[in-house]
């Protein structure tokens, strides 16, 4: 069941940007494209029927994504959120521009989408599901915003101290200053080095 609480699986609703945070600016592109990092809130759940107030919020999901509606006319994307804390009521989304991507251009830019203004959201979808222990080795193979799915996964999975699975991750990408969530990677792999191993292919090395 992939139904939560403070989404809806095909009615787009409204979520408020807090933040926007440069993360990386392509420079090999003409001209150079961003890749930010969208913080959202997650607004207060509904409450049941025949309950005067729902206490939690129900976590997306495991490897499931949402559809993001863009605004200024109506095309809409798919992407994997990087970091959901539903305690905190927080969902962050890494995207990177893209010129003739008229969605990311929607979410990259500040005078076509304001900190502080709304942007429409449905989901959870996503056909695969991130299980627990369900294998022992599972390998990821992935290039520039390829990472966000990966990274989803990893992030819960290495902090599920029940789970057992290990995983290797082989991430391609231009040049040292293209990689996606480089910091956030390292971390992991200083964490939990036992079910965490990543190869960098950089151009044509491999590191």
């Amino acid at each position: 069941d992939l139904q939560v609480s403070w989404l809806h699986v095909s009615e787009f609703r409204p979520f408020t940007l807090p933040s926007r945070t440069p993360l990386l600016m392509h420079t090999d592109r003409d001209p150079p494209q961003p890749t930010v990092r969208l913080c959202f809130a997650i607004p207060p759940p509904l409450p049941r029927e025949g309950h005067a107030l729902q206490l939690s919020v129900q976590p997306l999901p495991v490897g499931s994504h949402v559809m993001v509606r863009c605004a200024t006319n109506d095309e809409r994307r798919a992407y994997t959120p990087t970091f959901i804390d539903v305690d905190k009521g927080v969902l962050e989304l890494v995207v990177k521009r893209y010129a003739d991507g008229c969605v990311s251009r929607w979410l990259c830019d500040d005078a076509l989408l304001p900190v502080g203004a709304a942007v429409e959201m449905c989901g959870p979808r996503g056909r695969f599901l991130y299980r627990a222990s369900a294998s022992a080795d599972v390998y990821m193979f992935c290039h520039g915003t390829g990472i966000t799915p990966m990274y989803q996964i990893l992030t819960a999975a290495l902090a599920d101290a029940a789970d057992t699975t290990c995983f290797h991750l082989m991430y391609a990408s231009a040049s040292p200053d293209e990689i996606i969530l480089a910091d956030e990677l390292r971390r992991l792999c200083t964490a939990v080095p036992s079910r965490l191993r990543v190869v960098m292919v950089l151009g044509d090395s491999v590191r």
